[in-house]
């Protein structure tokens, strides 16, 4: 028997605040106090003025502050 349970759909939109690339601080060499550091790229980052959610692409997006996004979250139960 194979029980059929309803999905959760949800949908959010927001607009994009920034869109920017990041980068944060890696040992490149070494180890303690003769670690050697550099800053590396983290990705680019959409950021949105109505939301707290932040979303990191691989490559600059086309995107522009202003746009809006509309996300949809589906959740299934396990």
């Amino acid at each position: 028997m194979v029980e059929i349970r309803r999905q959760k759909v949800y949908r959010q939109t927001a607009t994009v605040k920034d869109v920017e690339q990041r980068f944060k601080t890696a040992v490149v060499s070494g180890f303690g106090k003769d670690a050697v550091t550099d800053e590396v790229a983290d990705g680019w980052w959409i950021t949105f003025t109505d939301s707290k959610t932040g979303i990191r692409c691989e490559t600059k997006p086309d995107v522009q502050p202003g746009d809006v996004a509309t996300c949809t979250w589906e959740f299934h139960k396990p």
